[in-house]
């Protein structure tokens, strides 16, 4: 169960992400906002590990470390639009 619950979240957080890719366009003037694309991007690539869905419930809190830093950075990133 926590793992589906994760997948889900990373679901909504991969979506999320990329409609602000969308929105903010390939290559934003703002240097601040590149930046927190970008770790934004690659907290939810670390998230989407397979190691944190399938080695046990154990490793799930890290995937959500990192969702949270993907929200995070999210929020900053739509700060800035």
């Amino acid at each position: 169960k926590m793992q589906k619950d994760t997948l889900r979240r990373i679901h909504k957080t991969s979506a999320a992400l990329h409609a602000l890719f969308k929105e903010a366009g390939p290559f934003p003037d703002d240097p601040q906002m590149r930046f927190q694309l970008n770790e934004a991007h690659w907290h939810l690539l670390r998230a989407e590990t397979s190691c944190n869905l399938f080695w046990g419930e154990a490793w799930v809190d890290r995937a959500h470390k990192d969702l949270d830093a993907v929200w995070f950075n999210i929020d900053e990133a739509r700060k800035r639009l």
